[in-house]
């Protein structure tokens, strides 16, 4: 070596973070040197850096985890449930639903009371359904019960019958016209009710005394004065009823106001 060159040597010792490292700029002065001094390069040794690892995982997981609840969250207003909805509020609206249907058939049960109530209030009504013989006198319907202030209406329903079968044609319930009631002007003390014509359906309510006798006609509605049972017959008296023929079927039917 010449001992005119100084040369800084390199030593093979190990690099730690924050050593100069020292490059040659243009080779060493050992071999074929220009007799100068070296020149050498200072170069930093970088520190190394440890294996992130831990940094990789943690960033991806959150972020997963946050896309996750974003998702389901999203998802549970999609359908109209907000997400983490509190179990009591379900229970709340379940027991507002039992509290409504209970209500309900309160309001029914009070609504079917009140119609019992007013059908309580309505009259009861008898009715009932007879054939009435012209060859017999007055003849009682049994069902027929009436008391004083009940309304009573009869009504004809089908039927002829006659008070001369030997010479006077089948009539109705309204009796005879003007023109054949004059044939029989012979037997008119017959009558049971003088101002009607002969075969006129006729009605009282038995048991009164001096019981208004009404003719029915076609239907024949009237107030009750006393208690009684409607009776039924045709305008011809007793005795005079042998040669009568045929019937009527009359319905009754009676409003009671107590």
């Amino acid at each position: 070596m010449n001992g005119a060159d100084t040369v800084t040597s390199l030593h093979r010792q190990p690099v730690r973070a924050g050593d100069t490292l020292l490059v040659p700029a243009g080779g060493t002065g050992a071999a074929g040197g220009t007799g100068g001094t070296a020149v050498h390069t200072a170069v930093p040794v970088p520190a190394r850096r440890r294996p992130g690892r831990r940094r990789k995982w943690r960033g991806p997981v959150l972020a997963g985890a946050v896309a996750l609840a974003v998702g389901v969250g999203g998802g549970l207003f999609l359908v109209g449930a907000p997400p983490f909805q509190d179990k009591e509020q379900g229970r709340e609206e379940k027991a507002a639903d039992q509290g409504q249907e209970q209500a309900n058939e309160q309001a029914n049960a009070r609504e079917q009371e009140q119609g019992q109530e007013k059908g309580a209030e309505l009259p009861a009504v008898t009715s009932a359904e007879q054939a009435v013989a012209a060859d017999v006198g007055w003849q009682p319907v049994k069902e027929a019960v009436v008391r004083e202030g009940d309304s009573v209406t009869v009504r004809f329903r089908e039927g002829e019958w006659t008070v001369d079968s030997t010479s006077m044609p089948m009539t109705g319930p309204t009796g005879y016209d003007a023109e054949n009631d004059r044939k029989l002007e012979f037997a008119k003390d017959c009558k049971v009710d003088p101002e009607a014509p002969f075969g006129t359906l006729l009605t009282r309510l038995s048991g009164a005394e001096d019981a208004q006798v009404r003719p029915v006609g076609d239907a024949v509605t009237f107030q009750a004065a006393g208690d009684g049972m409607v009776e039924l017959r045709v305008n011809d008296g007793e005795g005079c009823l042998q040669d009568n023929q045929g019937e009527l079927t009359v319905s009754v039917e009676i409003t009671h106001t107590s």
